[in-house]
């Protein structure tokens, strides 16, 4: 879903039925009790979401689809303010060429991204350079920032079983976007491409849903149009 052709990409070339399909074989592998773990990233090889490819504003669409999807959600520390990637860094102890997803957390804008009171020549490894980088503090103040937007998605989840784990899952539309219903009432979109699109879903209750979370969708009929790099999670109920 994140690298190689991926789906979340902005060319629209990938395909989620890759993924589908592999995470129904390891749902039947595994019976219940129990859970695929998809994390975000890592700090081994697992690129983070903001991987100097994939842009901030793709990154959203992401999130909606992860904690709306059946699966245990994993987010590698920063994923969720969108730490990027660093290239250039300096390859310490330890860190075996990987240092690239290994920066210190980003919590505000004063020295060190408020991770350390240490001279910044003390750090295992520099902060993002970049002046423009995301922090905690900075998120938590702004109400459209992806910090919000993953807070209420994980609360959304917590509260409703129909997002958890547990409840069933029917895929509408592997393609762009990846269409599927939750537990037989939260209707979820993503688009991850650059190009806005259309899906036709097969349920009389869309015409009267609820948007929960909705980044510009819009409705007519059986018709959900979805914007570039767009998302909804919508309450049929």
């Amino acid at each position: 879903m994140w690298q190689d052709n991926p789906y979340f990409g902005a060319d629209g070339t990938g395909t989620a039925k890759i993924f589908v399909d592999a995470w129904r074989e390891a749902e039947d592998a595994i019976g219940r009790p129990g859970g695929v773990i998809l994390p975000s990233a890592n700090h081994d090889t697992a690129l983070r979401l903001n991987n100097g490819v994939r842009t901030p504003e793709e990154i959203p669409a992401v999130y909606a689809f992860w904690l709306t999807w059946p699966i245990v959600p994993l987010i590698y520390y920063g994923e969720e303010i969108g730490m990027r990637l660093v290239e250039g860094l300096p390859d310490v102890e330890g860190s075996d060429g990987r240092q690239n997803n290994r920066t210190p957390m980003q919590w505000n804008t004063g020295p060190n991204a408020g991770f350390s009171t240490a001279p910044a020549e003390n750090l295992y490894l520099p902060q993002d350079p970049d002046p423009n980088r995301p922090d905690v503090e900075t998120q938590r103040n702004d109400p459209g920032s992806l910090l919000n937007l993953v807070q209420r998605l994980i609360a959304l989840r917590q509260s409703h079983a129909e997002l958890g784990i547990g409840a069933d899952v029917q895929v509408f539309h592997d393609g762009y976007p990846l269409t599927y219903l939750r537990g037989d009432r939260f209707l979820v979109a993503v688009n991850p491409s650059r190009n806005p699109v259309t899906v036709t879903v097969p349920d009389d209750r869309l015409a009267g849903a609820t948007p929960v979370e909705d980044s510009g969708v819009t409705v007519d009929g059986h018709d959900l149009a979805v914007p570039a790099f767009g998302y909804a999670v919508l309450d049929l109920k």
